[in-house]
């Protein structure tokens, strides 16, 4: 039987978890990024090894979305610092209106982590 801690969802909405933190997402931004969770029930949950439950619908897309937008970001800059601050800077892009991506990110809709995505990707390509 697979221990708890090696579940793939787990691993995943740690990394997800800990993108959010490197980015200094305020933790009422990550929980609505993430669809409404309540982020430090999620990682004391995490931490004591209880089972992940009342997880919001499309979760577990919104940590893929997560992974795919961090791993651009650092394709796209080579520096470290630059790829984890660019998700906060100002872009005049129509997507973001002015705004960051953090904004965008931040109505809690799971179409702008698409929007993002997208963005991003077809900046690496």
């Amino acid at each position: 039987m697979q221990a708890i801690k090696d579940d793939p969802r787990r691993i995943a909405t740690r990394a997800g978890l800990s993108i959010l933190r490197r980015w200094n997402v305020a933790d009422a931004d990550a929980g609505q990024i993430l669809g409404g969770v309540d982020v430090l029930k999620l990682q004391a949950d995490l931490d004591a090894d209880r089972p992940l439950v009342n997880l919001p619908q499309g979760f577990e897309e919104r940590i893929g979305y997560l992974l795919g937008i961090y791993k651009s970001l650092h394709t796209l800059f080579t520096d470290s610092q630059q790829a984890d601050g660019w998700i906060k800077k100002p872009n005049t892009h129509a997507i973001f209106a002015g705004e960051s991506a953090l904004c965008l990110l931040a109505s809690g809709e799971i179409e702008s982590l698409a929007k993002l995505f997208r963005y991003i990707r077809a900046q690496t390509a």
